[in-house]
């Protein structure tokens, strides 16, 4: 189905995005192969994106004229098992429609930071986008299953369970539920799609892990005016397996979460701690009240480790009412609050390395004092505590075009600089693309020949990473 252009062009922010030669919003794959194999036959490039609004990241965007495939109609929900706590759904499907789909079955979506409204879910989990909940993240290919996909020949794949003979309806009747990402046999090609900004093929559904419904759940703060001490106990919670979602902020940033219609931003902030360790606390159907009550005991003795204390409310803000809020897909982007704009820098790191980094860019960001930028800092935990990403996010005046290319100039020399560090650009979106490759160069051979293997005319995405 074509859709106007109009409403396309010039839809990134950054002003970096190519008006599309069409654009065509199919219904279902049988559609997106006959796009792909009419653009491969005339040498088109593709763009593929499947959230909606505004907010695409530079990875949904392309410099040439491309045509624009756009997924986001695709919003079927194809199954739901909530013994097996999975869905199998289209790419279009938003944190907040699967939500809804998925409260009747008792469960819920693994959910990265606050997700804007158009945000997909199977974009979300292919771009290895940070999930709160650490303990459930075992792989990083967590949580997605098995996948449907159309590489850049027009060829459809079925990755995982899913390359069973027969029908996805044959399979569900039979009782398989697409658990499995790796395969057929001893392929693993979800794990070189993920990540791979679309440059490789067109994920058309996929089956995702949801998370059990919790019959208790309690949620605290832990404030610090270091981030060592909270970074202590985060982990041991890890290693201990204690806690749901789990993360670090600064003032800066926790106030941006936290402010609401009642309190300005900078109230909240003056009140904040310098450092905020948020832990949410959950239990089953199973002695709800006695798993929180020694779950609670427990994160209440690690913190006195440190001679620190969890609370359930820091300056007249609930942490309950901060874990609702993250349950609910945002109306807006909390970090343009306040009518603000910013940059964001993130990459993934050893959690221990983090105040380096942190101490780094904070001095960077300080020496141009001369122009004003907030800078927020975010720490999430990944793979069971095993690694992090480190966001930094320069926030400044929406109506202030020099400060807005100044912050662009300081987000790319921190990038820069962080790599020579040992930051690792895992999601390497424009302009960190060159600067990501060029520190792993024996890494980039091999890559190109993946991409010839799967898009031997470069038509998907061409430019977003070294092909």
């Amino acid at each position: 189905m074509a859709a106007p252009i109009a409403a396309y062009a010039g839809a990134h922010a950054t002003g970096s995005e190519a008006e599309p030669l069409a654009v065509h919003k199919p219904q279902d794959v049988e559609q997106i192969q006959a796009l792909i194999k009419r653009c491969r036959a005339a040498k088109t490039p593709i763009t593929t994106f499947s959230s909606s609004g505004p907010g695409r990241r530079r990875g949904a965007t392309s410099s040439r004229k491309s045509v624009f495939l756009d997924l986001s109609a695709m919003k079927r929900v194809f199954h739901i098992d909530a013994q097996d706590a999975v869905a199998v759904i289209e790419p279009g499907v938003t944190f907040a429609e699967l939500d809804a789909a998925l409260a009747p079955h008792g469960l819920r979506t693994f959910k990265p930071l606050a997700p804007r409204p158009g945000k997909s879910v199977i974009a979300s989990y292919l771009e290895r986008e940070p999930i709160l909940n650490v303990k459930e993240q075992w792989d990083v290919l967590d949580p997605l299953g098995a996948a449907e996909v159309v590489f850049g020949t027009g060829e459809t794949f079925h990755t995982g369970s899913a390359a069973a003979p027969g029908t996805m309806d044959e399979h569900w009747r039979a009782g398989m539920r697409y658990l499995t990402a790796m395969g057929p046999v001893g392929t693993d090609f979800m794990r070189v799609l993920q990540g791979a900004q679309g440059t490789l093929g067109v994920v058309t559904w996929a089956a995702v892990f949801c998370e059990r419904r919790p019959t208790i759940e309690k949620s605290y703060f832990i404030g610090a005016e270091e981030i060592e001490p909270l970074i202590q106990i985060c982990s041991e919670l890890n290693y201990r397996r204690l806690g749901g979602a789990m993360f670090i902020m600064d003032r800066s940033e926790m106030a941006l979460l936290m402010v609401d219609a009642a309190n300005s931003y900078q109230d909240v902030a003056d009140q904040l701690p310098a450092w905020v360790l948020f832990v949410s606390l959950a239990a089953a159907a199973e002695f709800p009240q006695d798993q929180i009550s020694y779950e609670a005991a427990d994160l209440a003795a690690i913190a006195a480790k440190q001679d620190l204390m969890p609370v359930t409310s820091l300056r007249g803000v609930a942490a309950d009412d901060v874990r609702t809020r993250l349950e609910t897909s945002s109306s807006h982007d909390h970090r343009a609050a306040a009518g603000r704009a910013y940059r964001e820098l993130f990459f993934l790191t050893q959690i221990d390395r983090a105040p380096g980094f942190i101490a780094r860019v904070k001095a960077r960001v300080q020496s141009g004092a001369s122009t004003p930028m907030r800078l927020g800092v975010y720490l999430q935990p990944r793979l069971q505590g095993r690694n992090c990403h480190l966001e930094f996010t320069l926030g400044y005046g929406a109506a202030a075009p020099r400060v807005a290319q100044m912050a662009a100039l300081t987000a790319t020399a921190l990038a820069e600089e962080c790599a020579k560090a040992g930051g690792l650009f895992s999601r390497p979106y424009a302009p960190w693309t060159k600067m990501a490759f060029e520190n792993h160069q024996a890494l980039v051979p091999f890559l190109r020949h993946t991409k010839q293997m799967f898009d031997p005319d470069g038509i998907l995405n061409p430019g977003r990473l070294c092909f």
